[in-house]
This record gives structure tokens, C-alpha cells and sequence, in this order.
């Protein structure tokens, strides 16, 4: 299941957060796999609990052995992360990142795209001239 809005800047409700948080520790699954299976961001969670079940977070953190931190190289930004080799806080990030430093890549995909759009439509034009000239393809009847 996929979440099915964006994720909010704010963390969640206390109650909310103290809910959630209870339901991962009794289902038994990882974090991950119980943040997809309830469509919810793994980031909204984690910066719910943090904010508002500090102590819990740092005592299930400590059990699990370490999880890396880091700094996202587009914003700046403070996160947990997922895994070792992140750079960025979010996907968002990672591609705004890649926009503004590959111009020629962008550029080259760009050309790409209007060289394939060109050929289709040369192809549909041609089409269009075969049935115009021969009347209807599939005649009724």
C-alpha cells in the first residue's frame, strides 16, 4: 500500500504518534515494513516520535545497534538514515540536487525526448497520409 498524500512539515497528533508507535512494537515487524503496510512516510513517523516520544525512540534505537545520521548535501537538513550510503533527507532532495548540478544530463534527456516526439509524429503523419489517400482501412461491412 502506498502512502497517499505528501508528507507535512509538522509532526503528528501525541495521540496519534503514542497509537502508531504501539502497533509497531506489538506487531513485531521492522519500522519499514509497518510504515508501508499502514501508508504511511517513514519520515513523518520518525520525526513524530522523536518529537514526542523522545526516550522511547532512543531506547528502541539502542536495540536495534547503530543507525547513521547525517546531513543532506541539498538542504542541510539533520536525518536518520535508512541506510548507510543516503546522502539526502528524501528523494526530493536528491533529485532537485541532481537537476542543479547535471545541466548537460538534463539537457541531453531533454533532446532525447523532443527527437523521439518528432519521430512519432512524423510516423502518425504518414499514417494519416496512407488511410487518406486509400480511403478507410477497414471498409463497413
Amino acid at each position: 500500500m502506498t502512502a497517499k498524500k505528501l508528507p507535512s512539515a509538522r509532526p503528528w497528533r501525541k495521540d496519534l504518534t503514542v497509537k502508531r508507535w504501539q502497533g509497531l512494537l506489538a506487531s513485531g515487524l521492522t519500522m519499514q515494513l509497518y510504515v508501508r503496510r499502514h501508508g504511511f512516510y517513514p519520515s513523518e513517523f520518525i520525526a513524530s516520535v522523536i518529537h514526542h516520544l523522545p526516550g522511547e525512540f532512543e531506547q528502541h534505537r539502542a536495540s536495534l545497534g547503530p543507525i547513521g545520521e547525517g546531513n543532506c548535501q541539498h538542504c542541510g537538513r539533520h536525518f536518520w538514515k535508512n541506510r548507510s550510503y543516503q546522502k539526502f533527507c528524501s528523494y526530493n532532495c536528491n533529485s532537485r540536487f541532481r537537476m542543479a548540478n547535471t545541466p548537460g544530463a538534463v539537457e541531453a534527456n531533454r533532446q532525447k525526448m523532443r527527437d523521439f516526439r518528432a519521430k512519432k509524429r512524423k510516423e502518425n503523419e504518414a499514417k494519416r497520409a496512407l488511410t487518406s489517400e486509400d480511403g478507410p482501412q477497414n471498409p463497413p461491412g
